[in-house]
């Protein structure tokens, strides 16, 4: 399904609305032909960031040597209106874009890896949050560090440059939603809406697209960020993102559409170990987001997402669905696996290792993990034990909204009064025994006896 809620009813209404554009970006030359100004469209299709629009211009009317006429100009619309429809895989959009980013070239230098990956998260917080200051801001998150890092794994070795068609195979893999925003930008644009600029209020055609936003955070230091947030939503199952559950399946929009994320427990507020991390995170019944800080022995720090896409289950057992997935954040941005039945947390069984495990998929007899905590949380080991780290802060949110957690409440509440009865009936087990005429009998006999209750007391 493509980014409009509907495409344009008719080609009138369409000429009306690239009409209007027109009208925006035109002006009228000393013969009184009406054709495009060339710093008009900069400026309006590129609305909080210039270059992208000097770009877009140069690749949509550069061949042409002579001005921009209504008919190029609407010719250039409706080649971004293919564009603009968001569909997933779609390799020649993704290449076109590549190519405007890269300002007409096929190939793009690695130093410049990291202003593209900026672009795209800027378009995305402007138009999926209120973020606009942080999605232009002067200083490059960290992030975007990371996510330049792993892409420069696929540059050419001696070039240094990475082509169009080897960006669009990382993307697919690590980061399919990236350019997403760059395309609710423009779907907004040919539609009529802010063609003002990014502050217009009017965002129905958008279907509420929206980026995760944070709730029950807590007054401790949180790894979740803006940049985070945007760059999971790029490669997350759609079910971590938002659901739209009063439309039919097939009128859900393959992009975020708008979610709380709830913090369920942070390590440094509520403690460490696998006990604590089960209590906070037990008996929420949606998909969930746990993040990981690890610090190596060598300085170097890791970060890593597992998403969950199911409730938390304790036994010595695999589970999972399909949508479970391991993301690495840091040193590089990347996605390791997805997959059912990858998880394992173990916190009883003696024939089990004790702990939480994500583990590899795998169709042989020899099982590998990607990811082993300890069960005190101490440690975290490697791809398959190659490397061992230290634990510093986890954090789980959940990606439900109020109803799971109200539901995860009401269930431990129902567990703390189970727990209350239970030990109400030992209680009274023990007080009746005390006062058994049997146990009496048997003491005068010289046979000492005592309730099992009265041997864990003693």
């Amino acid at each position: 399904m493509g980014i409009q809620d509907s495409k344009l009813s008719s080609e009138g209404t369409a000429s009306a609305l690239y009409l209007r554009l027109f009208e925006e970006v035109s002006v009228f030359t000393n013969s009184g032909v009406q054709v495009v100004n060339q710093k008009n469209f900069e400026a309006l299709f590129g609305g909080p960031c210039l270059e992208f629009g000097q770009c877009l211009y140069k690749r949509l009317f550069e061949e042409f040597k002579s001005p921009v006429t209504k008919d190029i100009f609407f010719n250039a619309c409706q080649k971004l209106e293919k564009i603009a429809s968001y569909q997933e895989n779609d390799t020649d959009t993704v290449k076109f874009l590549f190519t405007v980013l890269s300002n007409g070239e096929y190939t793009l230098p690695e130093q410049d890896l990291e202003g593209l990956i900026v672009k795209a998260m800027g378009y995305s917080l402007v138009m999926g949050t209120s973020s606009h200051e942080e999605a232009w801001s002067q200083s490059i998150p960290e992030l975007v560090k990371w996510m330049a890092k792993n892409l420069s794994y696929h540059v050419d070795r001696d070039t240094r440059e990475i082509s169009k068609g080897r960006f669009a195979v990382w993307l697919s893999h690590h980061s399919p939603r990236m350019l997403l925003g760059i395309q609710l930008w423009l779907a907004s644009l040919l539609h009529g809406h802010q063609v003002s600029g990014p502050t217009s209020a009017d965002k129905s055609w958008q279907l509420l697209y929206q980026l995760p936003h944070l709730t029950a955070v807590s007054d401790k230091p949180s790894l979740m960020d803006t940049p985070l947030i945007w760059a999971l939503s790029t490669n997350l199952p759609l079910c971590y993102l938002g659901r739209m559950t009063d439309q039919p399946k097939s009128a859900v929009p393959s992009y975020p559409v708008g979610c709380e994320w709830t913090q369920l427990y942070n390590s440094r507020q509520h403690g460490f170990g696998l006990n604590r991390f089960m209590h906070h995170s037990s008996d929420y019944k949606d998909p969930t987001i746990t993040v990981l800080q690890c610090h190596a022995a060598t300085g170097d720090e890791f970060i890593f997402v597992m998403a969950v896409d199911t409730d938390w289950k304790e036994g010595a057992f695999f589970w999972g669905k399909e949508n479970c997935c391991l993301i690495q954040i840091k040193p590089d941005f990347q996605k390791i696996t997805c997959g059912p039945k990858l998880l394992c947390l173990n916190e009883k069984s003696r024939e089990f290792p004790k702990g939480l495990r994500f583990m590899a998929p795998s169709d042989g007899p020899k099982i590998k993990s990607h990811l082993y905590i300890e069960e005190d949380f101490s440690s975290v080991h490697l791809f398959d034990g190659k490397e061992s780290v230290t634990l510093v802060a986890v954090e789980v949110w959940g990606c439900g909204d109020v109803s799971s957690i109200e539901q995860q409440q009401r269930w431990k509440e129902w567990e703390s009064k189970e727990v209350q009865r239970r030990r109400k009936i030992k209680k009274e087990s023990l007080e009746d025994w005390k006062e058994n005429p049997d146990r009496a009998i048997l003491e005068w006999g010289g046979i000492v006896t005592t309730h099992p209750k009265e041997q864990q007391q003693e």
